[in-house]
């Protein structure tokens, strides 16, 4: 759901000025409902300051990156930003290739990705290909984790990826195109075409990359260096947004189109057959919003599309498979403020079909999803908060998902703040866990996903002229019904199936500091995930720890930064019998920026892998060494920003 919601900042809102303040959608995922003006208010009239922005209190887990961090780091995917994170854990299987993310341990399933409001998790597979998400200009990109990533209608126990595009009166910008060439043939090209005035906004962006990525490699039986064949790539998305304001509304059309051609590499340990096995995907998204504000009544209605089209060829297997899927949805979130208690209600009917061989019929089905939900503030220092939804899909049993929230914090100087929170949500079972052929099973149940937390974030001032913020969440999942593909006696044919109980329980630890020109970011995630009756068995391919340090620095028009992430070892299997070793990644970049009048022109160069270590994200499937990216970006009629440069405002 969206919650970019056209709440007061720290003034109010003049109504005879036509015009609206609302949260950055940086920071209104999550944010407590709270009511925008209180009795004891002073009112002030607006005013701009511009200085260095203090860092204001984080909500435990929640985690914004900015468009300006985007930037910095120069990548073209949301699959490479979030491997960042320190938070997602992202089984890569190679530049170009498949990207899964795993949160808290628990599968890519229970990891929701939301674009501009609608959800864009494949129909099919019930996950994301982060890889084929590209970054259109200026995004706001949060990750929700724990219980804020099952509140307004939203049901990812894991996690939930928000991107956002609809910041056209948010922030300034400006015309730009990036040339970027880097190692083993790859190279983009990036475009963005704003238009801004005081009640419409409009941007067009365009992004095409393509590599052969034949990188060198060290076979791990004989040791010798040989070459990665066929794991090439090109894509080109077409990304479109407008918005127009009036005095009570603000309406919003989003549009994203891509094409995406992926050869597929065998596994190292097979026998390479050049050619053999590619696939193409076409993409198209399409969101329309409404946001209508009328003193304490709000009110968000979204209309969206989505359609996949995906064509897979295999020569040696004599296998083509085409599929395409189809989504309509509807979405609405109605907000009504009461002095300290605030109300909401959500409606979400989403039609999911699907059109493919590999299915016994074209299955389809129609989800009905509803909501209310209560925050109300009973003192300075305390607030409450309870949620309950429903979900009913014609196939499945009518789904429960109750939370509960509580919730301490300073509301006047908002430099503390504790929650402790419990709730149920459910996964309803993809088309290919039903319907596929052969291993499909129409007799699964929906998995069932109790959750736990404790979270406490702290702004303390350490030194002066540095600002500072600390969060920490403990969290407990206990999963039923767990859905697992298993082969059979002979391993040929793989089944799903509804398994026992899986827990997952661990820490996140998250702390940022910042001065005028530096900026450091440290974010470490320790879990344990295991079926009930193994609790000495770490489910395969989930990291018990991950760790990254990212320090940013700014010296007029030079900037460079630098990123050191580990991830512990990973197991093969339930049995823990084999395991992929952990690793650490370095990269670094730096770029110059010359103004040339209005314009500007930035260059930058940016290393992946400076250590130059060998490691597999995914067995059998290795990563490319040093390499090496090299940028030119121009900027047209630069004028004065206001951006943030901290990755996590």
């Amino acid at each position: 759901m969206l919650f970019g919601l056209f709440t007061f900042l720290t003034c109010p809102v003049s109504r005879g000025h036509n015009n609206f303040i609302f949260w950055n959608s940086n920071l209104g995922y999550g944010i407590p409902d709270e009511p925008p003006v209180w009795p004891d208010t002073i009112k002030l009239n607006p005013t701009t300051i511009h200085a260095s922005r203090l860092v204001d209190n984080p909500m435990p887990g929640v985690y914004p990156f900015s468009p300006q961090f985007i930037k910095t780091m120069g990548e073209a995917s949301l699959g490479r930003i979030l491997s960042y994170s320190g938070l997602i854990h992202i089984k890569n299987y190679g530049p170009g290739n498949l990207m899964t993310a795993t949160a808290r341990g628990l599968p890519a399933t229970h990891t929701g990705v939301e674009w501009n409001g609608i959800p864009i998790v494949s129909l099919s597979t019930g996950q994301v290909d982060f890889s084929m998400v590209p970054l259109s200009p200026n995004p706001d990109i949060v990750i929700l984790t724990g219980t804020q990533a099952q509140r307004g209608g939203k049901f990812s126990p894991g996690g939930m990826i928000t991107i956002q595009t609809n910041g056209l009166f948010a922030r300034k910008e400006n015309p730009e195109i990036a040339l970027c060439n880097g190692s083993f043939g790859e190279y983009k090209v990036q475009a963005s075409l704003p238009y801004q005035r005081k009640s419409f906004g409009a941007r067009i962006g365009v992004n095409y990359a393509r590599a052969e990525n034949d990188f060198p490699y060290t076979d791990p039986f004989s040791g010798e260096k040989l070459n990665r064949i066929d794991a090439g790539y090109h894509s080109l998305s077409i990304m479109a947004d407008g918005s127009l304001k009036s005095k009570n509304h603000l309406l919003g059309i989003h549009v994203w189109t891509q094409n995406h051609f992926r050869k597929i590499p065998r596994p190292i340990i097979s026998v390479q057959l050049p050619g053999n096995e590619w696939m193409k995907q076409d993409a198209l998204r399409f969101a329309l919003s409404d946001h209508w504000l009328r003193g304490n009544l709000e009110c968000e209605t979204t209309a969206g599309y989505t359609y996949d089209f995906f064509f897979y060829r295999n020569l040696s297997g004599n296998i083509r498979s085409t599929m395409a899927t189809h989504q309509p949805l509807f979405l609405q979130l109605t907000t009504l403020r009461l002095d300290k208690l605030t109300l909401q209600s959500n409606l979400k009917i989403i039609h999911q079909q699907a059109v493919s061989a590999n299915y016994a019929n074209n299955p389809q089905r129609t989800s009905l999803q509803a909501g209310v939900h209560a925050n109300k503030g009973l003192s300075h220092w305390l607030e409450i908060g309870a949620h309950f939804d429903i979900e009913k899909n014609a196939k499945m049993p009518l789904q429960y998902h109750p939370l509960l929230k509580i919730e301490v914090f300073n509301r006047s100087q908002r430099n503390f703040r504790a929650h402790i929170s419990a709730g149920k949500t459910s996964r309803i079972p993809s088309f290919n866990d039903l319907y596929w052929i052969p291993g499909g099973n129409p007799e699964l149940k929906p998995e069932k996903i109790w959750t736990g937390e404790l979270g406490l974030s702290l702004t303390p001032r350490l030194l002066p002229g540095w600002n500072s913020s600390f969060s920490l969440v403990l969290y407990n999942n206990w999963v039923e019904n767990w859905i697992l593909w298993l082969p059979d006696s002979v391993g040929t044919i793989w089944t799903a199936s509804n398994l026992g109980k899986v827990d997952s329980k661990g820490i996140e630890v998250h702390s940022f500091f910042s001065t005028e020109k530096i900026q450091l970011n440290a974010t470490a995630n320790l879990n344990s995930v295991y079926e009930s009756d193994k609790k000495n068995y770490q489910l395969p391919y989930s990291p018990q720890f991950q760790f990254s340090v990212l320090g940013i620095y700014h010296a007029g028009p030079i900037s460079f930064h630098s990123l050191m992430a580990y991830t512990s070892k990973r197991y093969l299997d339930k049995d823990n019998l084999s395991s992929l070793p952990g690793y650490w990644v370095m990269d670094a970049g730096l770029s110059f920026e010359k103004r040339l009048k209005l314009h500007a022109l930035e260059i930058r160069l940016d290393i992946k892998n400076v250590l130059n270590k060998k490691y597999e994200v995914v067995a059998w499937q290795p990563m490319p060494g040093r390499n090496y990216w090299f940028s030119v970006i121009y900027k047209f009629n630069r004028l004065s920003t206001d951006y943030e440069k901290a990755p996590f405002q």
